[in-house]
């Protein structure tokens, strides 16, 4: 089954706001928003294992397109 993985790398990293971002993400039940499946956290970094959504990147649309506005953003 193909996942999407946001990964926190680094010993300093804010893995106290990444593991609340898990925790929040794991308390909701929409399909309007992913799925979490695990996170994971380690000396060397930390994941949040998702639902992967089929589609363009929010990183790739936002280069080729720029800022979007309210319409485009909730589509």
């Amino acid at each position: 089954m193909p996942v999407a993985v946001k990964y926190l790398n680094g010993e300093h990293a804010d893995h106290e706001n990444f593991r609340t971002e898990a925790e929040l993400l794991a308390g909701l039940d929409s399909p309007h928003v992913t799925r979490l499946y695990e996170y994971v956290e380690g000396p060397r970094g930390a994941a949040i294992v998702m639902e992967l959504v089929d589609g363009v990147s929010l990183r790739d649309l936002l280069q080729a397109e720029g800022a979007t506005g309210p319409e485009a953003a909730l589509t």
